[in-house]
């Protein structure tokens, strides 16, 4: 995890033993096809790497429904703004493709 930690640009730079204290830090969850990771205007808690398969990351849109707005994949991560803004969040993640996420 470390190794993948290393690859991504909100961890660049940092030395291997602040990126062990991060994979220490975090857990990994996985989901099946289909689950909600987190609904649009829940409580935003966590931060989200995509390990394998696909995130759709959506909202919904009064009078149109759901308006999709990214696939994310392996090596890009989600969830971060509401762990900077503190507001609940701004669009529902679900599981894509079967995947595994480091939280």
């Amino acid at each position: 995890m470390v190794e993948i930690l290393a690859q991504i640009d909100l961890f660049n730079g940092l030395p291997t033993a602040h990126l062990r204290r991060v994979v220490d830090t975090g857990v990994e969850e996985q989901y099946k096809s289909g689950a909600t990771i987190f609904a649009e205007g829940s409580p935003g808690d966590k931060f989200f790497l995509v390990v394998e398969g696909a995130v759709r990351i959506s909202r919904m849109v009064p009078g149109m429904g759901e308006e999709a707005l990214a696939v994310i994949r392996p090596g890009a991560y989600f969830g971060e703004m509401s762990l900077i803004d503190d507001a609940p969040r701004s669009a529902t993640a679900v599981c894509h493709e079967k995947c595994r996420l480091f939280v």
